[in-house]
């Protein structure tokens, strides 16, 4: 058998190909699926274009490798769009790309642009940001054979406990198909477990969840996943930093203004906001229409 190298441990299924594994699932079963996953369209695109695409199907020339420089209609086409509908004046040549998709640009083009320690912070900020602390946390997924008796409404919170969070993730709705469990270790248990092998992680949590186990209930598989920035303990006092000296760059997220869901999406919004005003983006009002 092949061995694997230990980094791909750190790799998880591409959200994409997980939701069109569950749907394929679901429509085998014969239940009725609404997809609105991955941004497909459901209509067919405008006739003019099917027969432009159609019409350059018979070129010959059309019949290759595209070239990654000699895509100079397209750029200009891109370039032009964007002037009409949002008012901004791009150079073909420097700057459109275009790529296989949007994942790679989001993922990829940091590495592009963005050197480890090439952005000098001025020394205020740096220390702002170098006092925000997390708490990691390690988190089993339990795939259960039987019940669990968890109380209403399907979960157990003890934030001062080794363990402290424990939820039927069936009776919120996320696995209707099975009894799957989620269990989070507290932040002491998960500093001493983290870097200790997968079983040790796994024995913890599992000893937790079996004080609420149907006694003929049975694990079927379980996974552990270590969260290393998982829960602000030490907390920047606004929602955003705004980096001084700099183009816009904006920090956000849970450990800034407050914590958890609702504070990085408060924190995400206003980022938003302060990056639209630094490139001057128009509002929908003042957008110019094609």
């Amino acid at each position: 058998m092949v061995q694997i190298a230990k980094r791909m441990e750190s790799f998880e299924g591409y959200l994409g190909t997980e939701m069109n594994i569950r749907l394929t699932r679901m429509k085998e079963a014969g239940r009725d699926v609404i997809n609105l996953g991955l941004g497909d369209p459901d209509v067919i695109p405008p006739l003019h274009l099917l027969e432009t695409l159609r019409d350059a199907s018979f070129h010959p020339e059309n019949h290759h490798y595209p070239s990654f420089y000699s895509i100079k209609p397209l750029k200009e086409v891109i370039a032009r769009w964007y002037g009409r509908r949002f008012g901004v004046t791009l150079d073909p040549a420097s700057e459109v790309l275009p790529l296989l998709g949007s994942s790679e640009g989001l993922f990829h083009i940091h590495l592009a642009l963005l050197d480890a320690g090439g952005i000098q912070l001025a020394a205020d900020d740096r220390a702002a940001l170098e006092r925000v602390e997390y708490a990691p946390c390690l988190a089993g997924l339990f795939w259960l054979d039987g019940q669990v008796r968890l109380p209403d409404p399907g979960a157990v919170q003890s934030p001062d406990s080794a363990v402290g969070w424990i939820a039927d993730n069936q009776r919120k709705g996320i696995s209707p198909e099975a009894t799957v469990v989620t269990v989070h270790a507290g932040p002491e248990l998960s500093h001493q477990l983290f870097e200790a092998p997968e079983r040790e992680g796994l024995a913890a949590l599992q000893a937790a969840l079996h004080l609420y186990l149907d006694r003929k209930a049975r694990i079927v598989q379980a996974q552990l996943k270590r969260w290393r920035y998982a829960m602000p303990t030490e907390l920047y006092p606004e929602r955003n930093l705004l980096a001084r000296g700099l183009p816009t760059l904006v920090f956000a997220g849970d450990a800034f203004g407050g914590p958890r869901v609702e504070g990085a999406a408060l924190s995400g919004l206003l980022a938003g906001q302060s990056i639209a005003e630094g490139l001057s983006i128009p509002s929908e009002s003042e957008k110019i229409i094609p």
